[in-house]
């Protein structure tokens, strides 16, 4: 998996270009709506504008059951990849813009 070679919260944004140009199709909405209505168990990121959502922007299926997705939440955005495992049908982040090295 070469786009993940080199990857981190710290520049995934400097990379995403190179993970959009992996990617399959963009999702379809099932897998949107998916993501946004389990954000709370999903993304790491904290709402920082008194928002009480993350808004999917965009989302790209990548090889192996990955997504690279761009959430919004006010002004903020957050460029997040995220893993998805079947048997658990469940979407684990890998890594998020807006989360530090040693947050969470």
């Amino acid at each position: 998996m070469s786009f993940l070679q080199g990857l981190s919260n710290k520049n995934i944004i400097d990379n995403w270009d190179t993970l959009i140009s992996h990617s399959l199709k963009k999702s379809d909405y099932t897998i949107r709506e998916k993501i946004e209505k389990g954000q709370d168990q999903i993304i790491k990121s904290r709402k920082q504008l008194g928002a009480t959502s993350w808004f999917v922007i965009e989302c790209f299926e990548l090889p192996e059951n990955y997504f690279a997705v761009m959430l919004e939440e006010g002004h903020v955005i957050n460029y997040v990849l995220l893993k998805y495992v079947q048997t658990k049908n469940e979407f684990f982040s890998i890594y998020e813009s807006n989360i530090k090295e040693n947050d969470g």
